[in-house]
């Protein structure tokens, strides 16, 4: 936060289950797009980008067209955080839930269909073995997991630059509904220079997880910590050890397929 604040918003997500589809998701970007971050991508899917293009249009649409932040929809295209990480003031407080991590409902069969939607179903082994090998909840059904992480739980630390908060975020309450209080986010975030007029950064938000965006890090940095300090040390492995299987794999068809089912799509 000190070395990019200034420039930087800066927002919390803690999660669990997800951990294993957030990193295939980012060996999949480096496959078809060249990515080279290191960090996992909470959404890889470039289609339901299509409808909903900024956090205005997200915020407009929850209690509307859709009940709340449960819905299927809104998953699709966002992920909840708060905007600091020591507040005691949200559902999933950063440093009470770090060691369990965070979900709301289930993410299972969600990697399955996405190697199935891309026709990749004969690599669904080798992430079964990675799953294996690194986390302690796999999202593949039946993958034997012999490692016993006693902390689950990441964080996700999401600089988004500042003149395009509001454009990927939005301040809200419990199930995603607005906060009006706080209808510009971008200005609720910043600290006056004036000590008089200084107000404490606090609440809960949903941000727009539009994959290229988060694969640009002049617009998005993303950096993740694991609770567990040996899967921590052991993400570097896992990334390389994920995207360089899905390079070797079949690069032709593999690239083939993200470009086209990912791109054009019909996700």
């Amino acid at each position: 936060e000190k070395k990019y604040a200034g420039r930087y918003g800066v927002f919390y997500h803690s999660y669990s289950t997800a951990s294993l589809l957030y990193e295939v998701h980012s060996a999949l970007a480096h496959v078809a797009f060249g990515f080279q971050g290191a960090n996992p991508l909470p959404r890889i899917r470039l289609h339901p980008f299509e409808t909903i293009s900024s956090a205005l249009t997200l915020r407009n649409t929850i209690g509307s067209e859709w009940v709340n932040d449960h819905d299927m929809r809104f998953r699709q295209r966002a992920i909840c955080g708060v905007s600091n990480l020591l507040a005691d003031d949200a559902e999933a407080t950063p440093w009470k839930v770090f060691g369990n991590g965070y979900s709301v409902g289930s993410v299972h069969g969600i990697l399955e269909r996405l190697l199935q939607d891309l026709r990749l179903d004969p690599l669904k082994a080798k992430i079964n073995e990675i799953a294996t090998q690194y986390f302690p909840t796999a999202i593949i059904p039946n993958a034997h997991q012999p490692q016993a992480y006693r902390r689950p739980g990441h964080l996700m630390q999401i600089f988004v630059r500042r003149d395009l908060i509001n454009n990927y975020a939005f301040a809200s309450f419990p199930m995603g509904h607005l906060d009006s209080s706080q209808i510009s986010l971008k200005k609720s975030l910043e600290v006056s220079g004036d000590k008089t007029q200084r107000h404490a950064i606090a609440g809960q938000v949903r941000i727009l997880a539009e994959p290229r965006a988060f694969m640009r890090p002049e617009i998005v940095k993303v950096f993740t910590f694991a609770a567990d300090s040996k899967l921590h040390g052991q993400r570097v492995t896992l990334t390389t050890t994920t995207r360089f299987f899905l390079q070797h794999a079949n690069p032709e068809s593999c690239r083939f397929a993200l470009v086209v089912v990912v791109i054009v799509s019909l996700l």
